[in-house]
């Protein structure tokens, strides 16, 4: 991933957007230290479909005594 400086990431925007849309991911610097990524953004899924996958899951696997409520908030006693 190459690393380029902020002022320079600046004056070439466009064309680094070309390159992110074809799948490049740049890390911005400032004074040589990396403080952001540009990258394409991945899909997102809606959240009722990510619901109702995570619901089907578990009714295919056995949580033992856990709820998938207890797993969420982390009620391991």
């Amino acid at each position: 991933m190459e690393q380029i400086d902020a002022f320079e990431a600046q004056n070439r925007f466009l064309q680094l957007l070309d390159k992110v849309v074809r799948g490049d991911e740049f890390i911005i610097a400032r004074g040589g230290k990396p403080v952001a990524l540009l990258m394409p953004l991945r899909p997102q899924r809606p959240p009722k479909e990510v619901i109702r996958d995570i619901l089907s899951f578990q009714r295919r696997r056995s949580l033992g005594d856990l709820s998938l409520q207890d797993l969420l908030h982390g009620g391991f006693s």
